[in-house]
């Protein structure tokens, strides 16, 4: 009895696949893999939210337009759906360890720039350095269980588990730029290219102005009143869901101290560039607060709303995001 080539490699294809070692590499393999899947899945589903949802970081440069935004999104959603259905071991190996790789690299770039958040999560802030260690930590486990050569491939995934993975790549594709191009990039064209980005990059950081000269008076236009007297000061952007919904809180104050004559603070709306298209500012003009604009001499970073609560120029309360929406009672005033 003899063997033909075709048996032969058959037979070696059958012992390598039921190797042990190779088994736990396959089953150590699919465990990182769905991991780093699911976790590609919420930084995108987080990233959607934070693109059509209009909140949050105010973040500049190229990197961080909403292009881009969309962009990675759908390489997020293809390289899950690709992790979690299989096929082509080697092919999805070289590409899912290119993309964190590149992820590292991207984060550990901002983490030198001393950025407070990554914005890999959308709106959740996660430190660029913590994320640039998670990055290089995949890159590892990625290698480490990497199909080896002188294995076989483990069994193709069925038809229809290739189907349903195409079907909602194609699905989620379809949803995701039907929405950019509905929502997003209309306001994208009426707002214009930045103005920003002819100098260095300022992080607000408002926890760290507490009992201290409030810094910022020199990038405001028209802020000398700010200088006395007890202010809560409001930044906003317009394309921002939390300011619409902090701005009315605090006109009502303005309002308020206005037509009842108490003395306390006044409100000052600070608009952060890129500013509103004409007619399309929240802030309408009135005599019951100050209307100011930041200068757009720097990139502006920050998580949108802004509050500081700020008299005689010293800095006594602030805050940001969620909690700067609803004005703070300050019990500091001197």
């Amino acid at each position: 009895m003899s063997l033909d080539a075709g048996s032969i490699d058959s037979a070696v294809s059958f012992k390598d696949a039921t190797d042990p070692r190779e088994s736990r590499r396959l089953r150590a393999r699919r465990s990182v893999e769905v991991l780093l899947a699911l976790l590609l899945l919420a930084a995108a589903g987080l990233k959607a939210y934070q693109l059509f949802g209009n909140s949050g970081f105010v973040i500049p440069g190229f990197i961080h337009s909403k292009a881009i935004l969309a962009v990675v999104i759908q390489m997020e959603i293809l390289l899950s759906s690709w992790l979690l259905i299989g096929g082509f071991a080697r092919g999805r190996f070289i590409v899912a360890i290119i993309c964190f790789a590149l992820f590292a690299f991207i984060a550990s770039f901002e983490a030198l720039h001393a950025l407070p958040s990554c914005g890999c999560f959308g709106n959740v802030k996660v430190p660029p350095t913590a994320t640039a260690v998670w990055d290089i930590l995949a890159v590892m486990a990625l290698w480490i269980t990497r199909p080896r050569w002188r294995w076989a491939d483990p069994p193709s995934p069925s038809r229809r588990l290739v189907f349903s993975g195409v079907a909602v790549a194609v699905l989620s594709a379809g949803a995701l730029w039907t929405g950019y191009s509905l929502k997003v990039l209309p306001r994208e064209r009426q707002v214009g290219p930045s103005s920003a980005g002819d100098g260095d990059l300022v992080v607000l950081e408002p926890r760290s102005w507490l009992n201290k000269p409030f810094g910022l008076l020199g990038e405001i236009d028209r802020s000398d009143s700010l200088r006395h007297g007890r202010w809560l000061i409001l930044f906003y952007h317009f394309d921002c869901d939390s300011c619409l919904e902090a701005i009315p809180r605090y006109m009502s104050i303005a309002t308020s101290m206005t037509s009842t004559g108490v003395n306390g603070p006044r409100v000052a709306f600070i608009a952060m560039p890129p500013v509103a298209p004409a007619g399309q500012d929240p802030v309408s003009p009135s005599s019951d607060y100050s209307r100011l604009v930041l200068r757009p001499d720097h990139d502006w970073f920050a998580t949108t709303p802004v509050v500081a609560a700020i008299e005689d120029g010293s800095v006594l309360w602030a805050d940001e995001g969620e909690i700067a929406v609803h004005p703070p009672t300050i019990t500091q005033w001197r």
